[in-house]
């Protein structure tokens, strides 16, 4: 299929096959959005999405007004690979110097990836130092939240508006986009506040079936993964986890159809689509896609990324043995100062409300005693008196 097709120029698939496939963006809370600059926020931030990308995770733009609001990913290949891309944006560094338009430069007819594969990798110039530096200057200024899974939980807690927005896999985006709309499918006017986008320039990511060496039943093996990739069950498990698989058929495109894919439409029996039969899925050229144009249309890109999201997007492979040590400690070493400065800004409140306490507790320690030294002598009762009489 073309999909596969897409994934294997990214990176030879010799002992696996692709299952599902994606790309690492950011998902934002329009509501939170809105509730620190108004409605007009939603389309700054947009707007800024579109000029920076990835920047808006390290302060660029307007926004480190979102300081203490955003997330990280605990995965080194995502937060990383990221900040690998947004740095060698910025900084122009090496023999293959960048600038925003790198990706335009491109021979994507012949599939050469090469810049933004070396950049990912962190090959020649595209060094760990350089991610070391871009994260830990990220924690000063934007004040990260690491997170893998507690933050599609905060994302969609209506009582926890914690985040204005984070880095995120598009897996996650679309089932988090998902499970609130499903929560609030008998909500005519519902506006589900979550959306997702996917710069050009990214991790692509894929979730693959290997057999092991040492499986008893490759017979099974081979027909589960057969089962799975089969169009009418890949467009049911699409539905129900909100994410792209590496499949096509007729199901994939009614499915597609269904959410509104761009250059995906129902033909209808009859061209009478209020009461016509489905009878199949015209396709065409989208053109140029816009995220940004409705939900339907955003929800649609986050589960099927567009062909230029994956088209220009590289994959971060497995390091060596040297390699690898140093990321995985950069990323504890990350994620730690994050958790610090976190764990100090929360025992600054901590302290801020203890001395409130104190304070209340030794205002009305000092009001009773006031009130205890300064009381009136009680005054006899003339009736009490006459009665004793």
């Amino acid at each position: 299929t073309d999909a596969f097709t897409t994934v294997t120029d990214h990176d030879d698939q010799v002992w696996a096959i692709p299952y599902m496939v994606g790309t690492v963006g950011i998902m934002y809370d329009t509501d939170v959005l809105k509730s620190i600059g108004g409605d007009e926020e939603v389309t700054k931030f947009e707007t800024m999405l579109q000029e920076y990308g990835f920047g808006v995770l390290f302060g660029e733009g307007d926004s480190k007004k979102y300081s203490g609001r955003i997330t990280m990913k605990k995965s080194a290949r995502d937060s990383i690979g990221i900040a690998m891309i947004y740095g060698a944006q910025q900084k122009n560094i090496g023999d293959n110097a960048i600038d925003d338009d790198y990706l335009n430069e491109l021979n994507t007819a012949s599939g050469d990836y090469t810049i933004l594969s070396d950049i990912l990798n962190m090959d020649g110039d595209y060094n760990i130092d350089l991610a070391r530096q871009i994260l830990t200057d990220q924690i000063k200024t934007m004040h990260p939240t690491y997170e893998n899974d507690n933050g599609k939980k905060a994302f969609k807690d209506p009582n926890d508006k914690r985040f204005a927005y984070g880095l995120y896999w598009s897996c996650d985006a679309g089932l988090t986009m998902m499970e609130l709309d499903e929560e609030h499918e008998d909500e005519e006017d519902y506006d589900n506040p979550l959306h997702f986008y996917a710069p050009n320039g990214t991790n692509l990511w894929t979730d693959n079936f290997a057999i092991p060496t040492y499986a008893q039943n490759t017979d099974a093996a081979y027909a589960f993964i057969n089962f799975m990739l089969r169009d009418e069950n890949a467009a049911r498990n699409i539905d129900y986890v909100g994410s792209q698989m590496v499949a096509t058929g007729d199901a994939i495109d009614e499915l597609k159809a269904d959410y509104c894919v761009p250059g995906y439409e129902f033909i209808y029996e009859n061209d009478d689509e209020e009461n016509g039969e489905v009878i199949g899925v015209k396709t065409s050229d989208p053109g140029e896609i816009d995220p940004f144009e409705d939900y339907d249309t955003n929800l649609a890109v986050a589960i099927f990324p567009t062909q230029d999201n994956i088209t220009y997007s590289a994959i971060m492979h497995n390091f060596d043995k040297a390699k690898e040590k140093s990321v995985n400690n950069l990323m504890l070493d990350i994620q730690n100062k994050a958790a610090q400065l976190t764990e100090k800004e929360g025992a600054t409140v901590n302290w801020f409300l203890i001395a409130l306490a104190i304070i209340a507790i030794v205002g009305l320690a000092w009001f009773i005693i006031y009130m205890v030294m300064h009381r009136r002598p009680k005054l006899p009762d003339p009736l009490l008196e006459s009665q004793k009489k």
